[in-house]
């Protein structure tokens, strides 16, 4: 079952007539997604055309977008130095799910912005500095290539981009309900990522060294020697037998094994 992205999801794209933002509502809707919608106050009134001929209007404000669209996501690809107020038009205009790409924001707005947004109690925070989510199949709102892994019965939820990627395709053969890249900043809002649905066979977690959120996960978790090698379909086979439980993958290159860490 997937989570916080659907089938029936309609997303909006802050920073759409950007080169980054152009580059990747192209893969979006490539993949799928349902993007309605683009965000830039300068260019309000206008469409954009992307390839098979799908035209794309360009709203002046967030609010507006969503009165005129019905959207209930929106991706960011702004600058760093506009994101905080990009993040914080969405909050304003009670935008369920955000999701912030952007890399490169101070700590100071980002820290800001999140407590905005949890004051306002209406809009959930994906990021910043993430790969955004995707449940294939169905939607993908960000970065993440629609073409590394099928729908499928894993949650997988991940602070690394790279290992997001690396573990969908290594687990291909097996499919995932909803990808989640977390991104990698220091500061998160704190979220109650429902990693095990009724219909998954398990959610993976996936951490760096020092990651915090380890002490929280960890009474969740059972135990499991580590895989030889993320293709031991036995090893996941019988993982995935254990599923009131989800599973959890802390990686790093500090270990003294110089690889997996730990598979709990």
């Amino acid at each position: 079952m997937a989570i916080f992205l659907t089938k029936d999801s309609r997303v909006i794209v802050q920073g759409m007539t950007g080169s980054e933002g152009m580059k990747h509502t192209t893969r979006m809707l490539a993949s799928g997604t349902t993007v309605v919608g683009g965000v830039n106050p300068r260019k309000a009134g206008t469409s954009v055309d992307f390839p098979g001929g799908v035209s794309v209007p360009v709203f002046g404000g967030v609010a507006e977008a969503m009165a005129a669209t019905g959207a209930d996501v929106t991706v960011i690809f702004v600058p760093a130095a506009f994101t905080k107020a990009a993040v914080v038009e969405a909050v304003d205009a009670k935008i369920p799910l955000c999701v912030v790409i952007t890399e490169g924001v101070a700590v100071k707005d980002t820290a800001e912005f999140f407590t905005y947004a949890q004051n306002a109690g209406t809009t959930r925070i994906i990021g910043p500095n993430c790969p955004g989510l995707i449940s294939p199949g169905k939607s993908n709102a960000g970065i993440i290539p629609a073409n590394i892994a099928g729908p499928g019965k894993i949650g997988l939820v991940s602070k690394s981009g790279t290992l997001t990627y690396q573990m969908m395709y290594e687990l291909r053969d097996y499919g995932f309900s909803t990808g989640v890249g977390i991104g990698g900043d220091f500061v998160h809002q704190p979220h109650r990522l429902r990693l095990r649905q009724r219909h998954d066979h398990g959610g993976l977690p996936i951490g760096g060294l020092g990651c915090g959120q380890r002490r929280d996960l960890a009474p969740c978790a059972v135990p499991h020697p580590c895989p030889g090698s993320f293709r031991d379909s036995r090893f996941w086979r019988d993982t995935f037998q254990h599923r009131d439980r989800p599973i959890f993958l802390w990686y790093g290159r500090k270990s003294r094994r110089q690889r997996l860490l730990a598979l709990w």
